[in-house]
């Protein structure tokens, strides 16, 4: 194994395992993984990318970018809606909690 692919691979084992760690172990990570499980995708595979540049050039990896572009935006855009939904639901129960029923409604 030649000196560039062990770099790369080790890199890569690296970035992997503080992505899951953060993931796994803080509140912010447990939040990104629960509600926004597309973003910690997206990045680690951006950085993963980025560091695959080492051994294959930017020719390969772009190449492959602008593929994994083409099939995230469709989940991106899924993610988003989602979202938003969450976010009208929210602030149609706040309304129901701020303003209950009154007797004069029925």
């Amino acid at each position: 194994m030649d000196t560039k692919l062990a770099l790369t691979i080790t890199l890569e084992l690296v970035w992997g395992a503080v992505v899951a760690i953060i993931l796994q172990y803080t509140e912010f990570g447990q939040w990104l993984d629960k509600h926004l499980t597309w973003l910690p995708a997206l990045v680690g595979t951006g950085v993963a990318g980025i560091i695959g540049v080492i051994y294959f050039g930017w020719g390969i990896v772009g190449m492959c970018a602008l593929f994994l572009t083409a099939a995230f935006i469709p989940l991106f855009c899924r993610a988003i809606a989602n979202l938003y939904q969450e976010w009208r639901q929210m602030w149609r129960h706040i309304a129901k909690l701020s303003f209950p029923p009154s007797d004069d409604d029925a």
